[in-house]
């Protein structure tokens, strides 16, 4: 009987144990989890900023690129317009084919 109670208490222990570890575990894992979701939660958000960083930068180019080609449209209008003036005013030139006919 005293051997009975022996492997009893033995087996007892090796159940608290055992479940003290299964909990120990669970409580790790648990904790390793909301690390690894706090990680991916400062990625994500240091990525986000990166991005909305780069976006501004596109947005920025994109405008500078429109506001050059404007300037360029501008400056070729007034291009044009000075030549076609310096055209309409210059003196008419007359062959000497012109002039025999």
């Amino acid at each position: 009987l005293t051997l009975f109670r022996q492997k009893h208490a033995t087996l007892a222990d090796a159940l608290v144990l055992a479940q003290k570890t299964a909990d120990e575990t669970r409580f790790n894992a648990h904790k390793e989890a909301e690390l690894i979701v706090e990680k991916a939660k400062l990625e994500t958000a240091g990525l986000k900023s990166e991005a909305k960083n780069e976006l501004a930068d596109v947005e920025r180019k994109i405008e500078q690129r429109t506001q050059d080609k404007k300037n360029f449209e501008a400056r070729f209008r007034s291009l044009l317009r000075d030549y076609e003036s310096s055209l309409r005013d210059a003196p008419t030139l007359h062959l000497e084919e012109d002039e025999a006919a």
